[in-house]
């Protein structure tokens, strides 16, 4: 009889199992397959590698070693599936998901590392449970009947643990990802109205679904919600919302995320159950704290009506994506199914932190880059977006980034793509980044021009150094800047059209609060105001407006708020009537654009 052991074992790759031990180990048989095989060892500082390459491994099945004839140990997912020989073997181009049909839906999962998959059908407080099959890859299960409206989930078992996951490719949600809900996605699938995208008109205005519609002095009839976004209000005759950006002359909205994200509650309502949504925990399916309904459908349906809604009004909507990290790695849904894939380590088996959200997604790998690709597929094909911003580009690889814009505009030949090239530390290797230092290697990729954000406003982080409104008359770096270029030659832009010409977005101060450290004058922050988007349309590129901030927004001096009340992040549209000097000058230099 075998007691449990003192070990752990881990396959780290298909030629050996790392035992983490300090002490010494007379034998290891692995026990795979029906068979047992005596393994090899060597000694390293914290344990030993037991050799396995004659060894034809099949992840789907239990794995178990025995320790010096006394403990038997599940051999736990090491860092094999992040090789490239895993990486190679395992990826699949089949389709994935709970494909629906009326008479049948086929489920299907890919996970090359689990030995047990369960489905759980849910319906009217009533339960099934149903063994799926392996086939090496994926796990899979036709069931005759129509399961529309169903939930369900899988329990899935690794290394002799089973966990609950929420299918990655489910296309809708119950609140807060309890589980997934089977739909008929040929329903969801419309003719759409994409946007042109002319770069050389284009206006970009970011604004966030709950800060668009949350000001308590306002009658949003539904504040911070999908379906208030585009009401029709004024005050004292005086366009807001919708009817401001569009009277403004804005030609693209871009959504800050409206993927489902974990940092609020779906389900609790408070001013303090607010973020701003780089928390991702799925994105196949819209934010469930900004639905009002309760069918089905309402998530899906709600989230098309806005954006819709958007491009009745001859704006394109663009959406702001995170696929640098997740909200949180150890219970993300693809790492249940394939632990360690979706992510980047470092040599000592940390995860790599570039984003300092506490992991890095491995875009470079196969089915991540899939999976990226398939989730942006879905939001241009169901909800027809006609762009993306991507927080972080610079932590995702190039070929990713190429992929996406390959399969994206066969579908929306205009679609752009833009996003923060900050050249971040990341274990993946400066010449693969999709950063400013490569925008060469992406022509038709943009970039935020923080060149032009420090040099015209000032510094974000160090408030001392002052930028050319508030005097640094540094006539030659202003020139490079108009002309389109880069203020040092590690920035790699081939054309006028990779800058995204910015003085404030959602990160950071708003504008006015932060020309406001060191100015009290309200004339002549206006003045300052003015200037600075006077700069922003003058540059080559592409003109970026963070909403609000055209008639001083402020958030009481406070930086990142992503975290803080929704009241003091959301838009106070009685402020249009204060600054109208300010609207106007911008509404003049958007029109002669």
């Amino acid at each position: 009889m075998f007691i449990e052991s003192p070990y752990k074992a881990y396959i780290e790759s298909y030629n050996h199992i790392w035992i983490e031990t300090t002490e010494e180990l007379q034998s290891v048989i692995l026990e795979h397959n029906q068979h047992t095989h005596e393994l090899a060892l060597t000694k390293l500082k914290k344990g030993y590698h037991a050799d396995i390459r004659h060894i034809d491994i099949n992840m789907q099945n239990e794995m178990f070693v025995h320790i010096n004839k006394r403990y038997k140990e599940h051999v736990n997912i090491g860092m094999i599936t992040t090789t490239i020989e895993f990486d190679i073997k395992n990826q699949s181009d089949i389709e994935l998901g709970a494909i629906y049909s009326k008479n049948c839906t086929i489920f299907r999962v890919w996970t090359p590392v689990a030995t047990d998959v369960i489905l759980v059908l849910e319906k009217n407080n009533s339960k099934q449970t149903y063994v799926m099959n392996g086939d090496g890859r994926h796990y899979s299960l036709e069931l005759e009947g129509d399961y529309e409206g169903y939930c369900y989930y899988y329990l899935v078992c690794v290394a002799g643990q089973y966990n609950k996951v929420v299918d990655p490719y489910a296309l809708n949600l119950t609140a807060n990802t309890g589980a997934g809900i089977i739909v008929d996605q040929p329903k969801l699938v419309t003719e759409h109205k994409f946007n042109s995208n002319d770069k050389s008109k284009m206006v970009i205005y970011e604004t966030s679904v709950c800060d668009f519609t949350s000001d308590k002095n306002c009658n949003f009839t539904h504040k911070g919600k999908y379906i208030g976004f585009n009401q029709s209000l004024d005050i004292n005759g005086k366009p807001i919302g919708i009817d401001y950006v569009k009277e403004l002359g804005i030609t693209h909205i871009q959504l800050m995320p409206i993927y489902d994200f974990g940092s609020v509650n779906e389900q609790y309502k408070s001013d303090n159950n607010y973020n701003w949504g780089y928390d991702p925990v799925h994105y196949n399916v819209p934010e469930g704290s900004y639905v009002v309904g309760t069918d089905t459908y309402s998530r899906i349906e709600e989230c098309k009506q806005m954006i819709d809604g958007i491009k009745n009004n001859d704006i394109g909507v663009i959406m702001d994506v995170v696929y640098n990290h997740v909200y949180d790695a150890s219970s993300f849904n693809y790492n249940l199914l394939v632990p360690n894939y979706y992510f980047r380590f470092k040599p000592n088996r940390e995860y790599s932190n570039g984003s300092f959200c506490g992991n890095e997604v491995a875009s470079e790998r196969a089915m991540v880059r899939r999976y990226i690709i398939d989730t942006l597929k879905t939001w241009v094909n169901i909800y027809g977006i006609d762009g993306i911003r991507i927080d972080l580009m610079g932590l995702m690889d190039i070929e990713t980034i190429r992929a996406i814009e390959n399969e994206l505009t066969a579908i929306h030949p205009n679609f752009i793509i833009y996003g923060e090239g900050w050249n971040m530390e990341s274990m993946l290797t400066r010449d693969k980044r999709a950063a400013q230092i490569n925008a060469d290697k992406l022509p038709t990729v943009g970039h935020f021009n923080d060149d032009l954000r420090n040099f015209i406003k000032g510094d974000n982080s160090e408030y001392d150094k002052i930028g050319y409104i508030q005097g640094n008359n540094d006539t030659d770096s202003l020139q490079v800047i108009l002309d389109g270029k880069a203020l040092d030659d590690e920035k790699k832009y081939v054309n006028e059209y990779q800058l995204i010409n910015y003085v404030s977005c959602h990160d950071d101060h708003t504008l006015y609060d932060y020309l406001k450290m060191n100015e009290s004058n309200e004339q002549v922050l206006t003045a300052q105001i003015i200037e600075a988007y006077k700069y922003v349309f003058k540059a080559k590129g592409i003109p970026f407006i963070h909403s609000g901030c055209e008639f001083k927004r402020t958030k009481e001096g406070h930086k990142n708020t992503y975290n803080k009340s929704r009241q003091l992040n959301s838009i106070k549209w009685n402020q249009v009537m204060s600054n109208e000097e300010i609207i106007n000058a911008v509404k003049l230099l958007i029109k002669e654009k």
